[in-house]
């Protein structure tokens, strides 16, 4: 069987899903932001909530009704501030 080509950034994400492991929204985020380093804010919070997009993390609850730029936005900040990235 041929499998198709996956972007290098994507291969922890597919990784962790293909072993049937649910992904948390934190493990997420550091899965991403270890690739990307403190410097590209921007290219972090793209991949996050493409992500989401994909189904490869979920929100339980959407009680703001934030897009998943947003949301990815407010995780990256709570992780630097809070210092679980």
């Amino acid at each position: 069987m041929i499998m198709p080509e996956v972007p290098e950034s994507s291969l922890a994400i597919h990784h962790s899903i293909s072993r049937g492991r649910p992904t948390t929204q934190r493990d997420m985020m550091r899965q991403i932001y270890r690739r990307h380093g403190d410097r590209d804010d921007d290219s972090i919070i793209r991949e996050y909530a493409d992500a989401e997009r994909r189904g490869d993390v979920q929100r339980i609850g959407n009680v703001y009704n934030l897009s998943p730029e947003d949301y990815a936005r407010r995780l990256l900040a709570d992780g630097s501030q809070r210092g679980w990235l």
